[in-house]
């Protein structure tokens, strides 16, 4: 199954709307539709997602990253990247909070040792680290907004 059939079959399964859907995964609802349909309505390229992409939509469905990849034909292309090329939920993160989150994985990551599973790691292995550090810092914070936000000021 392609990513996108994979995505509408959890949906239809669980009875979750896109926007529901796209809501738990921190990602907006029309990426969602793009993944779904695999291809960017614009541009009429294939969607590519990112790890980190998958890695969210794999914790939206309750299951490994290990797993969604296995549930995927190899005709999905996917992109190591930093995350950045997501689509994002814009009322989520201001310019600013996203900048204190790169600052913080910069700070994390910047030294040489790191090890991983009893050796060095490697770059791949780091840029995984550092995506999965992103994914929980964006929660965190997302959480804690929506817990310590007062009410007058929330944009619900």
């Amino acid at each position: 199954m392609t990513l996108g059939e994979v995505i509408k079959t959890y949906r239809e399964n669980a009875g979750e709307s896109m926007e529901v859907f796209a809501n738990k995964c921190g990602l907006s609802k029309g990426y969602i539709s793009m993944l779904e349909n695999g291809v960017n309505p614009r541009s009429k390229k294939p969607i590519a997602p990112t790890l980190p992409t998958l890695y969210r939509i794999a914790g939206a469905m309750g299951v490994s990253l290990d797993y969604l990849l296995e549930m995927i034909d190899g005709k999905t292309e996917i992109t190591v990247g930093t995350g950045k090329e997501d689509h994002f939920d814009s009322k989520d993160f201001s310019k600013e909070e996203s900048i204190e989150i790169s600052d913080m994985l910069l700070n994390a990551l910047n030294f040489d040792g790191i090890m991983f599973d009893g050796h060095e790691a490697s770059a791949e292995e780091i840029e995984i680290i550092r995506d999965a550090i992103t994914f929980g810092l964006e929660q965190a914070r997302k959480r804690n907004k929506e817990k310590y936000t007062p009410k007058k000021y929330r944009k619900d």
